[in-house]
């Protein structure tokens, strides 16, 4: 007798759960989109896309207008991928809530270097990927300069993420606008860019890598002026930047920061410096 209890009870419930549902539904086919609303993450004090920005890239170019939108049209994973059009948007989710908005969360991009290459000149982040410049705001970050020919959409989108362009419905869901650096005179720079972003101090005393054409690399300081040589191929950078900040701590605070014209740190168990000439 108890066991046909349980088995009405558990069909009561499952016929209860069905009707909600068919009721939610036949609610979201009634109700419109009573707007949008967005939340942008950012590790940094500056937004690099703005929330009409997102509004706008939601609405395909306001050729969707959304708000007033039937709430049973609106497909939260394409309005996703529109978002992944724009290089800065590194995570986007979307959704909708009880009260019938769409609510936005977003993950920013956050420059970490700017390149000025030989033809142009962008932002990387973390990851390496490019990122373009933006009329509104310069970042303040160190600069990648020299010998470089990449340029910011020099590689395949569709080779490096392997996304291509699909449809659904009628529209067409933009292809995710990344790319990361490809050219050997950037990549080769990684290992040094990795240390450099996870070392507070070089974090802050880094302000400027120059490639040279032989694929050596300069690095200049924010106190002194002397200029740091690593050798190529970029090798042992983890020991190369210890005995560097050894030398920092001991020798340039006998001797002072302005006594070395150049300090050559292409073998990983020696440091080699050049002092200035002192006038007579």
């Amino acid at each position: 007798m108890l066991q046909w209890k349980n088995l009405l009870l558990y069909f009561l419930s499952f016929v209860i759960l069905l009707i909600l549902v068919r009721y939610a539904q036949s609610k979201n086919a009634s109700e419109v989109c009573k707007g949008i609303e967005v939340s942008i993450e950012s590790l940094s004090e500056q937004n690099f896309i703005s929330s009409k920005q997102i509004e706008h890239i939601l609405s395909n170019n306001q050729e969707d207008v959304l708000t007033g939108h039937s709430l049973a049209n609106i497909d939260v994973e394409l309005l996703e991928q529109r978002l992944y059009s724009n290089p800065y948007i590194k995570q986007a989710h979307v959704y909708i809530d009880m009260n019938g908005k769409i609510k936005v969360k977003i993950k920013q991009r956050n420059p970490v270097f700017r390149v000025i290459g030989e033809k142009d000149s962008y932002y990387i982040d973390d990851e390496f990927y490019k990122l373009p410049l933006v009329s509104h705001y310069t970042a303040r970050v160190p600069l990648i300069t020299g010998n470089i020919t990449e340029k910011y959409q020099e590689s395949n989108p569709n080779d490096l993420l392997g996304i291509r362009e699909t449809k659904k419905t009628d529209l067409v869901v933009p292809i995710k606008n990344t790319f990361q650096v490809c050219s050997e005179k950037l990549t080769q720079l990684v290992p040094l860019l990795r240390e450099i972003m996870q070392d507070p101090f070089y974090k802050a005393q880094i302000i400027q890598i120059h490639i040279l054409p032989s694929g050596e690399c300069e690095l200049y300081t924010l106190l002194g002026d002397a200029k740091i040589i690593f050798g190529y191929p970029m090798t042992d950078v983890q020991q190369k930047l210890l005995n560097l900040k050894t030398f920092y701590k001991n020798a340039l605070r006998s001797y002072g920061w302005q006594q070395y014209r150049t300090i050559t740190v292409k073998y990983p168990k020696q440091i080699v410096c050049e002092k200035k000439v002192q006038p007579n």
